[in-house]
């Protein structure tokens, strides 16, 4: 074994146990829970670190922002006897002036979490609790024992002072949370205590994946046989280190491969970090299913063959009598109205009239929904339907004729999982679980309202409605329509919204005009039908506009004011004023859109008080390649653009010294129809050749200036030999144009 090696492995794992895995990052409140973890406790070991949670505490701090979320409010270190443990409560004063203070909250559950340090692995344990309901607020708690879960991989080994850190990255894939990582050394020391050497395959290391970076400590051997001393148990320097991967939700086992990003996999080097565990695919391998997967190389009996209405492979779901996609058959014909039906909107002048027919009975479910489904002179019958979980609700029973008494609420779905009702003389009744049970998904009868009642034919309805899902969390509801005992007369009351927003309302009709709007106003409209508290969902849509007049008093004419105030066009027989271009003009108004103004169009454009031929202040060069382009020119100089100026590049091109001559060369991006060009620093005595004599250009001498002029044609734009000029000092010449 190496030296070195047991010193930096020692000294790394010495720096990362100082530090607390469960750190309370909370400050006093004034609010604390005594817990006790009572010297029973047979699941840790001393140093093994508890951890307190709430999963719905206060999370803010000085405001009321009302923050909820899974908090760490205590924590404390098993020593092997009894220890106490403070948990930091919250404090909520919003309803007082004040603010909240973060912490757990009065009612909630309490959450135990273990940390083993020598085996670097977290997880939640099941708590007996001798005293409390395990509820934060409680008087007194006290727990007697914890129970970790079982686990595939469990190490049972001895510490030895020896580890080996084992980083597994977040970059690995194909891993779910619960997912377990036994590390094993398939020659490690196996006895403990003496030497006699015995090796085998051994479990050295075991972790629960979360999804997040996690590491893993593994346990080393000792051998001091060497020097008189024994063997102990756990993984042996050098030897390879091998990964295997347990799925507790398929219980099956794998050896992926394994990429280390840091070290090359074997036990005793400093540092080991994994990025990636080659998991097999796992999937249904039926190409037949609906859910095949063709990546799948273990099949772990997940194959469906039906897609139902949800479009769910293999799920239940079927379209019932209420066109409703439901996997309740009971539910196949409990359907409830919607709004009124067929809303149209009618334009008129400055007002709109809406007609509509009553509702039907057609309704898409809520997630819960409560109804009377039958009363007699005994009792009322409250039925309920759910798609989630309930754990609690309240309701009122109303009625505007009746005043019945109300004696107890029994039976039903309520009774059959531990609901007692509670109600008051106004008939608001509400039912929960002491025991914290729930009505699960489906539909029934929910209670026998039993009452006393001398008086019929009225409608009886219910109102403010509340249902409770876990913790306390609101299911979306509904509440079903009135329901008659006796012999009513059906109420028609509604309401009318406009632009989304409440209007007016109706009592016994079915048609509603709107008064007093402007002209060529747009409204949308819907209705919704009404009974005391009770309101159907809204209609459809309608949307219409209220008639038009023209500026010559024609419904839905086409006159109108034109820009010189003139009321024109339509059946006015007067002609509009209008410019919408530099071509399109009319009426009173010239091409500068002044009404009786004098600008007219000509070929440079819109000039004021123009004939229409002045051309002398609008021509230029238009070319933008000439020296002289003019941006704002709009006709070509002549007609021909010949005022344009261009750029010549006139150079020296070959000399011969010996015949004292020397090429002109120019660069002509337009044809040259003369030239003139005086040199210095040389006397030029003749010139000749070149495209000048190419194309007959009569040649001149005066002094030192060469003269150039077209006797046939023009040189075309080119670059080339102009001339070839005989002089007596070529060595100095230089030239410019004149």
């Amino acid at each position: 074994m190496k030296t070195k090696n047991i010193i930096l492995t020692s000294l790394f794992l010495l720096s990362f146990l100082t530090a607390q895995f469960y750190q309370v990052e909370l400050e006093p409140t004034g609010a604390s829970q005594l817990i006790v973890f009572s010297e029973t406790i047979s699941g840790l070991n001393p140093g093994d670190e508890i951890g307190i949670f709430d999963a719905a505490g206060i999370l803010n701090w000085g405001d009321c922002t009302d923050q909820i979320g899974e908090l760490l409010v205590g924590a404390a270190v098993w020593t092997g006897e009894q220890i106490n443990a403070t948990a930091v409560g919250s404090i909520d004063y919003c309803d007082f002036g004040g603010t909240q203070y973060a912490g757990w909250v009065e009612g909630d559950p309490i959450l135990l979490r273990i940390y083993k340090p020598d085996l670097m692995i977290e997880y939640e344990t099941e708590a007996t609790f001798s005293l409390s309901n395990g509820l934060f607020g409680d008087l007194l708690i006290v727990i007697s024992e914890l129970t970790a879960p079982q686990q595939y991989y469990n190490p049972d080994l001895n510490p030895t002072g020896e580890y080996q850190l084992i980083i597994f990255m977040d970059t690995i894939s194909g891993l779910n949370p619960d997912d377990e990582i036994g590390i094993f050394d398939a020659a490690g020391i196996l006895n403990s205590g003496d030497c006699s050497n015995q090796i085998g395959e051994l479990l050295v290391g075991a972790i629960v994946w979360t999804g997040d970076q996690i590491s893993a400590s593994a346990i080393g051997s000792i051998d001091y046989c060497d020097i008189g001393g024994n063997q102990f148990t756990g993984w042996v320097d050098g030897n390879p280190i091998i990964i295997r991967v347990y799925k507790p939700d398929l219980e099956m086992e794998f050896e992926p491969e394994v990429t280390y990003l840091q070290g090359s996999g074997e036990f005793g080097q400093t540092l080991i970090s994994i990025s990636a565990l080659a998991i097999p695919a796992i999937g249904c391998t039926d190409d037949t299913a609906c859910n095949y997967d063709f990546e799948a190389e273990f099949d772990d009996g997940s194959c469906e063959y039906i897609i139902d209405c949800n479009d769910e492979c293999g799920g239940s779901a079927h379209l019932d009598n209420c066109d409703i996609c439901d996997d309740d058959p009971l539910n196949d014909n409990l359907c409830f109205f919607d709004g009124p039906q067929n809303l149209i909107a009618i334009s008129g002048e400055n007002e709109i009239t809406l007609n509509w027919e009553s509702p039907n009975w057609d309704h898409s479910r809520n997630s819960a929904t409560l109804f009377i489904t039958e009363v007699t002179s005994e009792y009322i019958e409250i039925s309920m339907i759910n798609d989630e979980n309930v754990y609690g609700v309240q309701f009122a029973v109303q009625s505007s004729g009746l005043q019945p008494l109300f004696l107890s609420a029994s039976g039903g779905l309520g009774e059959g999982f531990g609901f007692e009702f509670q109600f008051n003389e106004s008939g608001v009744f509400i039912g929960f679980s002491g025991d914290g049970n729930y009505i699960p998904p489906g539909n029934g009868v929910l209670t026998y309202i039993f009452w006393e009642n001398s008086d019929s034919d009225e409608w009886i309805y219910l109102s403010d409605l509340i249902v409770s899902g876990y913790d306390g969390v609101g299911i979306e509801e509904l509440h079903g329509p009135p329901f008659c005992y006796g012999e009513c007369e059906l109420p028609l009351d509604f309401n009318i919204y406009r632009d989304g927003e409440f209007l007016d309302y109706v009592f016994g009709i079915t048609e509603y005009t709107d008064i007093g709007l402007p002209d060529g106003i747009t409204h949308c409209y819907t209705v919704s039908w009404v009974f005391e508290n009770y309101e159907s969902d809204l209609s459809s849509e309608a949307c219409t506009s209220t008639f038009t007049f023209d500026c010559a008093g024609v419904q839905n004419g086409s006159a109108y004011f034109d820009e010189c105030g003139d009321c024109c066009g339509g059946t006015t027989g007067v002609e509009c004023s209008y410019w919408n271009s530099e071509t399109d003009f009319d009426g009173l108004m010239d091409c500068n859109a002044e009404c009786s103004g004098s600008a007219w169009i000509n070929e440079c454009g819109c000039v004021e008080g123009s004939t229409g031929n002045d051309i002398d202040f609008c021509y230029g060069c238009t070319d933008p390649t000439a020296n002289n382009f003019d941006p704002d020119a709009i006709i070509d100089c002549n007609g021909d653009n010949s005022c344009c100026e261009y750029p010549v590049d006139l150079s020296f091109g070959n000399a011969d010294y010996q015949n004292s001559t020397i090429e002109l060369f120019i660069d002509s991006p337009i044809d040259i129809f003369g030239f003139s060009i005086t040199l210095f620093g040389a006397s030029l005595e003749s010139a000749d050749q070149g495209l000048a004599e190419q194309f007959g250009f009569n040649i001149s001498i005066s002094g030192n200036t060469v003269n150039g002029e077209s006797a046939l044609e023009e040189i075309p734009a080119q670059s080339g030999v102009l001339t070839v000029l005989t002089v007596n000092n070529p060595g100095y010449a230089y030239f410019f144009i004149t």
